[in-house]
């Protein structure tokens, strides 16, 4: 597995604008490989979610290295593939209002163009970058990272959250209207600020900020790091077991 996603020089103003092959960066214990969809998507996500040829950008390589420092400091055993067009099928009856870009499958079923997934349960995200500027894929990490770390936080920090999410501009489905998807927006717009170069006083912040920026540091993996280590001695293993699922 090669350790760097860097495209040689002479290359990159040639695949700038035209399609490119199938080729999915994927970001595990701190490193950067590349692979074909073949060989690098999890066999949970097949039929499910996968990568299509799309533009690739010149900003490509950097912005998978930025997702990796990303990654390693805010959940560092999250597994994120990043590739070109991400697909996903749709649920029956879904509301695909939020989408910009669907197509009718062989089997009968509808398949949307997404920005990014988190697999709840499964420690894996996909972030699309065809699309995206470089900001714009940082941004959708960390709508994802929020998704997978939100658990992690206490009933009274989620709550706190949610008290800023709540009070957001309508929205024109169900689903973007869910608490979910307010939390993790609220979160990437703040991120997405802290990248670049917005300060917070933590003394000043109220708990909803303090919990956001305890993800967005890298504090909360520090909890979780510690906590899943605890839970792997003998004497803890079934307390943690029941109060964290892990």
């Amino acid at each position: 597995m090669s350790s760097s996603l860097a495209l040689a020089p002479d290359r990159r103003a040639a695949t700038a604008t035209r399609p490119i092959d199938i080729a999915v960066s994927c970001i595990k214990n701190g490193k950067i490989g590349r692979g074909t969809i073949q060989t690098r998507l999890p066999e949970f996500a097949a039929g499910k979610t996968w990568f299509e040829a799309g533009p690739l950008r010149q900003h490509a390589p950097a912005a998978v290295a930025d997702c990796q420092e990303i990654v390693a400091r805010c959940a560092p055993w999250l597994v994120c593939f990043i590739g070109p067009e991400l697909w996903t099928k749709t649920k029956d009856n879904e509301d695909l209002t939020e989408y910009s870009d669907s197509r009718q499958m062989p089997d009968g079923g509808l398949a949307v163009r997404i920005l990014g997934q988190a697999y709840f349960g499964r420690d894996t995200i996909f972030v699309s970058i065809s699309k995206h500027s470089h900001p714009g894929v940082l941004s959708t990490l960390h709508h994802e990272i929020w998704h997978a770390l939100e658990k992690f936080l206490t009933p009274g920090a989620l709550a706190a959250v949610d008290s800023l999410a709540a009070g957001g501009r309508a929205r024109p489905s169900e689903y973007l209207s869910s608490l979910s998807e307010r939390r993790a927006r609220l979160y990437q717009n703040l991120a997405a600020s802290w990248d670049e170069g917005a300060m917070i006083r933590l003394a000043d912040a109220d708990l909803a900020m303090r919990a956001m920026w305890h993800v967005y540091s890298g504090g909360l993996a520090k909890d979780v790091i510690a906590a899943r280590a605890r839970a792997a001695s003998p004497p803890n293993r079934g307390i943690f077991r029941r109060l964290f699922g892990f």
